[in-house]
């Protein structure tokens, strides 16, 4: 079986596709990832071949038995339509509702969202976990010692002020000093490619941006979270999710001043490290978590989805 897989714009949800990609190969299946250039990288290290280029014209010359992508990699999309072959959809982490583009429709909706933090459901979805795949072999950067301090992992997708966002920028850095001053031992980390199985075990929190790699990573290792969204209203929904699940905070960029912002930071992390009470909960939603089927699982209904397209 020929399958080919169609990222998106987001990074995190290419890495969230990975591990099928994988599980495909080692069932002996033919699999190709057209992606943009700044990923071609990350699927090599995955041990897949990686395709640039127009996706309608990689169906179309190397013809599949199936496509799997992305609502946000809509040319791959119409390119299955348009070649006929069965369509897989991976949903994106979504606080407010399905992706208003879906036509052409996909035959198959693969949902990694963890339950409590769906807004909605979308019927006959296929529930999979969040897994990821992460950079094989040493971190030069993880500390060489464990602190007797709490330690807090803060991630951000760019090293430089401005880099993703103004606001989002300056609360982000505002986070390192806030968690600076209350004496924890932080880890500060950029990207969406990170080791979250070597990073997040024995973190008493993580902060991030609201990406769902860090969402879906912390959920599925049971870490609180706060999470500095920029106040657009999908990141707001984001974060009131995060809240209602009892999981995290959210902390908003459009505060009154700099000096109420900080001292709710401080005060948030101070919380999520100390106060206890997200930690029960983001326990229980791993939990949850591990209950649901690994991508290899998916394999043989991919199979027989791809039989059916050919009959």
């Amino acid at each position: 079986m020929r399958v080919l897989f169609v990222a998106g714009r987001s990074p995190s949800g290419l890495l969230h596709m990975l591990p099928l990609a994988r599980a495909l190969v080692r069932g002996g299946h033919r699999v190709r990832v057209w992606c943009r250039a700044q990923s071609c990288d990350a699927v090599a290290r995955a041990g897949l071949v990686p395709v640039l280029g127009d996706p309608t014209a990689t169906a179309t010359l190397w013809r599949p038995d199936l496509l799997v992508g992305e609502p946000t990699g809509l040319g791959g999309m119409d390119a299955g339509a348009m070649s006929g072959v069965p369509v897989v959809c991976y949903l994106p982490y979504r606080p407010a509702h399905p992706p208003a583009r879906t036509a052409p429709a996909p035959d198959v909706w693969v949902d990694p969202c963890p339950p409590a933090l769906r807004a909605d459901g979308v019927p006959g979805a296929w529930s999979v976990c969040c897994e990821a795949y992460e950079p094989a072999g040493d971190d030069p950067l993880w500390p060489a010692a464990r602190s007797s301090r709490p330690r807090v992992l803060i991630v951000g997708g760019s090293p430089e002020p401005g880099g993703y966002g103004g606001r989002q920028s300056d609360l982000f850095h505002r986070s390192v000093e806030g968690a600076s001053a209350l004496d924890l031992d932080v880890l500060i980390r950029y990207g969406h490619d990170q080791p979250w199985s070597r990073l997040l075990p024995g973190c008493a929190a993580v902060v991030h941006q609201g990406d769902a790699g860090a969402v879906y990573a912390a959920a599925l290792h049971g870490v609180p979270q706060l999470a500095l969204n920029s106040g657009y209203p999908e990141e707001r929904r984001s974060g009131a999710l995060l809240e209602a699940a009892g999981v995290g905070r959210c902390l908003y960029a459009a505060e009154p001043d700099r000096q109420t912002s900080g001292l709710r930071l401080r005060f948030h992390i101070a919380e999520l490290v100390h106060g206890g009470r997200a930690l029960p909960a983001a326990s229980r939603l791993s939990r949850e978590i591990s209950q649901l089927a690994r991508a290899q699982s998916l394999v043989p209904r991919l199979e027989a989805l791809a039989g059916a397209g050919r009959g």
